[in-house]
């Protein structure tokens, strides 16, 4: 994989996350809907996010009074942070980016750098497109890291990662699919069941 999101926590204090949940959504247009969601083990006043691409769409919800979050220079979500406590501590952060698939040779392929703090518990979701399949005869050859697991409803197809216990790091994930083309829908759902 070639090309890589990477997205960098920033916290005006050093923070420790309880959760960090990552939903990426591909869509059929090569856009990705990105849905963030951390869970503070301590209160902080101001938060940094940064990605690679530029960010489109922000929303910013939160369990606490104020996120106060706007875009700058781009691609930097910057949030004043204010009612935050020990109980009211989520934020979740939607965007939308452009430029994070590529395709080559009738594959597409997505991939992403997520830089962590210290979390208790994480999750990483991407879903592809619908109808989508991986691109490789072994699942798992299609997606990075390996140890992640495929679900589906029938039309689309998800790859997940859970972890406990990160450290201040930066991990990968890449996912590579096809797109069927003048395949009948009963066989596309078909091969997404097995």
């Amino acid at each position: 994989f070639f090309l890589a999101a990477a997205a960098l926590i920033v916290p005006s204090a050093r923070a420790n996350l309880l959760y960090y949940g990552i939903e990426d959504t591909i869509r059929e247009d090569l856009s990705v809907r990105n849905v963030i969601t951390l869970q503070f083990n301590e209160t902080i006043g101001h938060l940094d996010y940064k990605v690679n691409f530029d960010i489109t769409n922000l929303e910013a919800k939160s369990t606490f009074t104020s996120a106060g979050c706007t875009v700058k220079d781009g691609n930097v979500i910057s949030c004043d942070l204010m009612g935050m406590t020990a109980e009211k501590n989520q934020l979740t952060l939607s965007f939308d980016t452009v430029g994070t698939v590529k395709k080559q040779d009738g594959k597409y392929k997505f991939s992403a750098n997520y830089g962590f703090l210290p979390t208790k518990r994480t999750f990483v979701l991407i879903r592809l497109p619908q109808y989508s399949i991986l691109s490789e005869e072994l699942a798992n050859s299609s997606f990075s890291p390996a140890s992640g697991k495929t679900i589906s409803d029938g039309r689309t197809i998800a790859v997940f990662w859970e972890m406990e216990d990160i450290g201040q790091e930066t991990l990968q994930f890449a996912v590579s699919y096809m797109i069927p083309e003048g395949i009948p829908n009963y066989i596309i759902v078909s091969l997404t069941i097995l």
